[in-house]
């Protein structure tokens, strides 16, 4: 066992347990559902690439062959890579239609027309 790859994984794991509770104290609003599933396919490929790595590490420190399981980088890879996709596609999402209690209120824009 290699344990300087244990104590990496063992920090790596903790930084995911940080990530879990950072992210899942955020309130997000959004008025739609496919906004709600954005972010919350966002926020667990943010958490979970700490996880995959840290899973990593384990592997590298507990396996006599981890050469064999060169196949695993691809998971970190893809987590980040839907990470990336899923705050794209929150950025470019169209945004929510003013309400008409807005103009009636004074806090929204001027009415045009």
């Amino acid at each position: 066992m290699r344990v300087g790859a244990a104590v990496v994984a063992v920090l790596l794991g903790l930084l995911g347990v940080r990530s879990i509770l950072k992210w899942s104290s955020v309130r997000f609003d959004a008025e739609t559902l496919r906004d709600h599933l954005l972010y919350s396919l966002h926020t667990t490929a943010r958490t979970c690439v700490w996880f995959a790595l840290a899973g990593a590490f384990v592997g590298f420190a507990v396996l006599d062959e981890p050469e064999r399981f060169q196949w695993y980088v691809m998971i970190p890879i893809g987590l980040a890579a839907v990470q990336v996709l899923a705050a794209i596609a929150l950025w470019r999402s169209p945004p929510a239609p003013r309400d008409s209690r807005d103009r009636r209120s004074g806090t929204g824009p001027p009415p045009t027309g």
